[in-house]
């Protein structure tokens, strides 16, 4: 769920998450609440399963504005890591820790001592993996011995992955049952229902200073149908017809907006239909237009 920028750049909506206008879905809190008591109860691993575009990134944005001032953060953003040297390297960096050391055994020696260090100071590190059911086995692994470190007082580091269920398949295997066993929070991503899906649009619209009347209902509920509740789909979506009306220098976001902006936003992908195996808009198309006709645009947007 790609929160909405709200800068100077014009867009509705955004292509980066901003945790500054996080819509709190029940299913983004319920899996939130879980992901901050793991921390708190001194777990140290926690997953976060979710589908592309449901909002993963954007979550653990807001998990950092919810712990209680976090001294040292890695956030990592992709998991292309050729080895265990590059990923050791990585947490290092983003710790803001610098290390001169040149092989695996002996940066792995020196974070585990700038770790200690740092517990002493602030506590247990927090390290967040991004992509996760990207990284090759023997990096899970590295993330298993790291979240091992204990000190007298706890644990050294704390490690929150964020992954597509595929890592769900990884895990499965007998070399991971250790891992597995250590992983006791695991909250998953759903898209959007209904009502969710039109109240995420109106939440944004205030934020880009608009009345929930700025949509009609026609076009609200074109854009949920179109969106299968898949927040990112949503914003990308609604930029387009925001652009649309835009340019027609109009004041309301009506059908024929959202329409265009589908089509736009389907072109590139229209050669690939033939291909029954790699048809990307067959779910889209199969979708019914959902029943938003009888929400109240007065209930909707309320958490802006």
């Amino acid at each position: 769920m790609v929160g909405l920028n709200n800068d100077t750049s014009g867009r509705f909506f955004p292509t980066t998450p901003n945790a500054s206008c996080y819509y709190p879905s029940t299913g983004h809190e319920v899996a939130l609440a879980g992901l901050v008591k793991a921390l708190e109860f001194g777990e140290p691993f926690a997953l976060l399963i979710g589908q592309p575009g449901l909002g993963k990134t954007l979550l653990a944005q807001v998990l950092l504005q919810r712990l209680e001032n976090p001294k040292a953060v890695a956030f990592l953003p992709h998991a292309r890591f050729d080895n265990t040297l590059g990923l050791l390297q990585g947490i290092l960096f983003d710790l803001g820790f610098t290390s001169p050391k040149q092989t695996a055994q002996e940066l792995r020696m020196d974070l585990t001592e700038k770790l200690y260090e740092s517990f002493a100071e602030n506590g247990p590190a927090l390290i967040i993996q991004d992509e996760a059911h990207l990284l090759h086995p023997e990096l899970l692994e590295e993330y298993r011995m790291i979240g091992n470190l204990e000190t007298g007082a706890g644990r050294a580091a704390q490690v929150v992955l964020l992954a597509q269920p595929d890592i769900l398949e990884t895990l499965k295997k007998p070399y991971f049952e250790s891992f597995k066993q250590r992983i006791t929070v695991c909250p998953s991503l759903e898209p959007l229902g209904k009502y969710e899906a039109a109240d995420y649009l109106i939440h944004h619209a205030r934020f880009a200073q608009k009345s929930p009347a700025y949509f009609t209902e026609s076009a609200l509920e074109k854009l949920v149908s179109f969106s299968c509740g898949i927040p990112r789909i949503l914003n990308q979506v609604g930029e387009i017809s925001h652009q649309q009306v835009t340019q027609a220098g109009k004041n309301r976001l009506d059908l024929e907006h959202v329409q265009t902006a589908i089509e736009l936003l389907k072109r590139p992908w229209l050669q690939f239909r033939e291909n029954k195996e790699f048809d990307l808009l067959q779910n889209i198309d199969r979708v019914q237009g959902p029943e938003v006709r009888l929400l109240n645009h007065g209930e909707l947007g309320r958490t802006a």
